[in-house]
């Protein structure tokens, strides 16, 4: 039986085999994946035979089950997929925000299948103080190069902002006290803190934006997977119409201090 995920050195023998096959339709996939809990958890456990579980693991298991399509996981740092999605290199993004600019590059599979928000954190005397969008000045503000958060915050180039590679590095600049906020996605942040019992040392602003995110699968327009992406596409509306996709998240948000927010079935 073969294996739709998998990582290291089998998946330089297959990107020697499409390279070496004639051009036609692609009947396998590549998904860049980036640490980021509870939708991608990168791991090399003996319980995950691709070296990620979470939340878009699952999604793209099923996906790949419904439709027949092989999909395998590529560890990426997220500002480099971009980049790649744009000349075709990568077929695959999971839990991407829509942008006009990516959207030159990137397509979207037509179903959000989840809804964060975005929201600052401080240590809790300083999440006292931000009580407005005007209280972020001259603060040194944390957050993920390449990463889409919401308007006017992405473009601001009055704000002080640090920028990193990877979520994970935020919770420590701000305990080092090397950032005095971090901006990021409810969903993921909460989580995060939840699972490295920082939730009472790292806490929301008074002041939180009212935009949301809803999460989407892009794909590389550059890729030619047209065929592809149409059964993807079927088959990830049709999961979240049956509610799979809210039983698959519910699974990973067990916390009642967790916000769980999917959005309306279409």
């Amino acid at each position: 039986m073969s294996r739709r995920f998998i990582s290291g050195w089998g998946l330089l023998a297959l990107l020697l085999m499409c390279i070496t096959t004639p051009l036609q339709a692609k009947k396998m996939l590549f998904a860049a994946m980036d640490d980021w809990p509870p939708f991608i958890i990168d791991t090399n456990s003996i319980s995950s035979d691709s070296g990620f579980d979470g939340i878009d693991r699952e999604l793209l298991q099923e996906l790949s089950t419904r439709t027949g399509i092989d999909i395998y996981l590529l560890r990426y740092p997220f500002v480099r997929a971009l980049q790649d999605m744009q000349g075709g290199r990568v077929d695959l993004l999971t839990s991407l925000a829509k942008t006009p600019a990516r959207s030159r590059y990137i397509g979207y599979l037509s179903t959000s299948y989840y809804q964060c928000h975005p929201a600052f954190y401080a240590l809790p005397a300083m999440a006292k103080q931000v009580r407005s969008y005007a209280d972020l000045r001259g603060k040194k503000i944390g957050y993920v190069r390449g990463a889409a958060y919401f308007e006017p915050f992405d473009s601001d180039r009055h704000l002080n902002k640090n920028a990193v590679l990877n979520e994970s590095q935020l919770p420590g600049k701000l305990l080092k006290q090397r950032n005095q906020l971090f901006i990021g996605t409810d969903c993921q942040v909460d989580y995060s803190l939840h699972e490295m019992g920082l939730s009472k040392q790292i806490v929301r602003t008074v002041y939180q934006p009212e935009q949301h995110i809803d999460l989407y699968i892009g794909y590389s327009k550059a890729a030619g997977i047209e065929k592809e992406v149409a059964l993807l596409d079927k088959a990830l509306a049709e999961m979240v119409a049956e509610g799979w996709v809210a039983r698959l998240v519910n699974s990973y948000f067990h916390s009642d201090n967790l916000i769980y927010s999917v959005p309306p079935t279409p």
